[in-house]
């Protein structure tokens, strides 16, 4: 109401709005309006697609028959923190039917990388939990070289890190045999490891594309700033800049 007394609107006001009138009884005529001068729809990262908006896209396509296509990828799907939407992204699998198209190969990592995600993720029959999103074997480029390299190179392109339950990191109340690693006490150290590691790797022969490695070649992924900001305490602490 105040909305409308101020006449003003946000951004999902133009969402639903917009969808309710697709939907009204001037439904089709507005969506020939609205695609007169489009012979074709491109709808890029759709996997953050919301269903008001595939609605929207939806009822567009039928009413006009223009062709759409959407183009995203499945397993970004999931990520609900950034605003994706999975069962739209099902939705809009189940409608395309056979019709849908994947990429078969990847272009930036190293052929013993992409052989590993092929391995991890083929592991397992529903990766993703839902049968709709599947894993696809993917294989390198044809020119694709390994660019890690040198006496001191990891063993494997994923390689796991696995912490032990110390005292240092377990609960007394987990009851004999069953120590449990508290979150708590894993903040406080696991940094550490992670700094110590990177610099184990800074310190070794390991090559990057042909030259020693450095820091910049070297990537931290936190879930928090917070995260962030530990493991980047520790590792100025070892002379390490980032």
């Amino acid at each position: 109401r105040r909305k409308r007394e101020t006449r003003t609107q946000g951004f999902d006001d133009l969402l639903h709005r917009f969808d309710a009138a697709l939907a009204g009884a001037g439904g089709k005529a507005l969506a020939r309006r609205v695609t007169r001068s489009a012979k074709v729809a491109l709808i890029d990262e759709f996997q953050d697609t919301d269903p008001v908006q595939y609605a929207i896209f939806r009822r567009l396509h039928e009413y006009t028959g223009m062709p759409l296509f959407l183009i995203g990828d499945p397993k970004q799907a999931i990520y609900g923190f950034r605003g994706a939407d999975v069962f739209s992204y099902v939705d809009a699998a189940r409608a395309a039917g056979t019709s849908g198209h994947t990429l078969g190969t990847n272009y930036r990592s190293d052929p013993s990388l992409v052989q590993a995600v092929n391995t991890l993720f083929e592991h397992t029959r529903d990766p993703f939990v839902l049968p709709e999103i599947r894993f696809h074997r993917v294989e390198p480029a044809p020119t694709a070289r390994e660019r890690i390299g040198g006496p001191g190179a990891p063993p494997a392109a994923l390689t796991f890190l696995v912490m032990p339950c110390t005292e240092e990191l377990a609960s007394a109340k987990a009851g004999p045999g069953k120590p449990v690693i508290l979150k708590g006490r894993a903040d406080a150290v696991l940094p550490r490891h992670v700094a110590g590691e990177i610099t184990r790797l800074l310190d070794a022969e390991v090559t990057v594309a042909g030259e020693p490695i450095r820091p910049r070649h070297v990537a931290v992924l936190c879930r928090t700033n917070a995260q962030a900001r530990a493991v980047q305490t520790e590792l100025r602490a070892l002379g390490v800049p980032t």
